[in-house]
């Protein structure tokens, strides 16, 4: 039995990752690493390429932590989960036949917690669908949400 597609939820990570704050810190920051190379590009050379390079790491990185939203969507038998506007590196499409349970775990970061949504599948490999969450809350709704969809168990 395939199950009904039509299941969406958007996760901005400024809401489930950090605040607002945060990326407009690594913005400035960002800028900050530019200017210093625009100074540099007088006296040309390697310090200006690494300040640019810094630049556009830190910009970058605080554009998607403003702008992106992480998609799981229900497509047919797939999973899917992707992240836009500004590309990032973790498009996962699943089977969904494959999915044996899900689970919300808790991790310790430096000083609080991180949640991650986990996938297991039928070989025994854990798949993390969503991770860095300051909340377990979505995630659990999410869980429970893809539990009645797709009817597997959901791990304490």
């Amino acid at each position: 039995m395939l199950p009904v597609a039509g299941l969406e939820r958007a996760y901005p990570w400024r809401k489930t990752r950090g605040s607002i704050i945060n990326f407009g810190f690594q913005m400035v920051l960002g800028l900050g690493a530019l200017v210093v190379g625009i100074y540099f590009i007088r006296e040309g050379g390697f310090q200006t390429l690494l300040y640019l390079a810094i630049f556009a790491g830190l910009f970058y990185y605080g554009l998607t932590g403003l702008f992106n939203t992480t998609t799981v969507r229900l497509e047919g038998d797939q999973l899917v989960v992707y992240t836009g506007p500004f590309l990032w590196p973790n498009k996962k499409s699943l089977p969904v036949s494959e999915i044996r349970a899900l689970q919300v775990r808790k991790t310790k970061s430096r000083y609080t917690y991180i949640y991650h949504l986990t996938a297991q599948m039928a070989n025994n490999r854990k798949i993390d669908l969503l991770s860095s969450f300051t909340s377990s809350a979505p995630l659990d709704e999410l869980a429970g949400e893809l539990k009645n969809y797709l009817g597997v168990a959901v791990a304490p």
